[in-house]
């Protein structure tokens, strides 16, 4: 069996590890001698250092919960919504509502082995928990911050990288059958046609997942379709959110650029009210629903 026979079992057979499947995907990428498809390889292997551009697949919507503590009467509120839009901008495009993925694939592909959770907690650092975790709750204070991700979101992570490899040597087998077993020093086949299929099939996009698009049209357990503001505001009806609550949200999310950041802070003012007792239900399913609205996991 030939090397680009081996790399599209190993895809699809749903037993190979990821890894294995990168490795021999390395050997390709030697034969190949293409160093944009090896360096592509490596950090996906090894995982992608902070300086590194990540590719969309890599980036995914989530909404950020945390532990808060009353100044006032030690009262505790676990799994509180924080209002990110209070994070300076270098912090908030990495601990904000988007989660930027940059460890090795096999680490997330072993999240997904065995009855792991159904979401992943990704923690913020310390001093940014206790600096800015807290901010728009008045005498709350944040003990531990998290971005959420869901389970569905790593599978489909690890299935994008899968897919890219899987498509890449389908290609390269549809031009040259033979390109793995080239000896060393001579390329089987002419690097410009293995730069088109690089950057097609592994940067076009064409497996990339959702992260959060509105116009990505997804259906929620809990009856709420990503971009329908419609449902959104029917879900928040029927969890008992006062009238007026729901009224401002929907005039904010017409009218305003930024509707996301929008709902984040509106959301953190409910939590408020909760807090004061001023709403007594309807918090968490909110937070649900706006996360569906957006596409984000609830």
């Amino acid at each position: 069996m030939t090397l680009l026979r081996e790399i599209q079992g190993a895809a699809t057979d749903g037993s190979t590890p990821i890894g294995t499947l990168l490795r021999k995907a390395k050997i390709l990428a030697a034969r190949l001698q293409n160093p944009e498809f090896a360096e592509w390889v490596h950090r996906e292997l090894n995982g992608y250092a902070d300086e590194d551009p990540l590719p969309p697949y890599r980036v995914v919507g989530v909404m950020v919960y945390g532990n808060l503590i009353s100044a006032w009467d030690g009262r505790q509120w676990n799994g509180a919504p924080i209002r990110t839009e209070f994070l300076p901008e270098q912090f908030r495009r990495r601990f904000g509502m988007q989660s930027h993925l940059r460890k090795p694939i096999s680490e997330y592909a072993a999240l997904l082995d065995g009855d792991s959770e159904s979401e992943i907690r990704a923690p913020w650092p310390q001093e940014l928990t206790v600096k800015y975790g807290g901010k728009g709750y008045n005498e709350w204070q944040c003990l531990a911050a998290w971005q959420l991700i869901g389970r569905n979101q790593i599978v489909g992570v690890v299935e994008a990288v899968q897919n890219r490899v899987l498509d890449f040597a389908i290609e390269i087998d549809a031009a040259a059958p033979d390109a793995g077993e080239a000896p060393p020093n001579l390329p089987p086949i002419e690097q410009e046609r293995v730069a088109q299929v690089f950057h097609t099939v592994i940067m076009g996009g064409t497996n990339n997942i959702a992260t959060g698009n509105t116009n990505v049209m997804q259906t929620s357990s809990a009856g709420v379709t990503a971009g329908d503001l419609d449902s959104l505001l029917a879900a928040l009806r029927d969890g008992g959110v006062p009238a007026q609550a729901i009224e401002d949200l929907e005039q904010h999310l017409k009218t305003n650029p930024e509707p996301q950041k929008v709902a984040e802070t509106w959301l953190g003012k409910l939590a408020i009210s909760g807090a004061q007792g001023l709403v007594t239900t309807g918090i968490t399913l909110a937070a649900k629903a706006i996360s569906s609205y957006f596409g984000l996991p609830s």
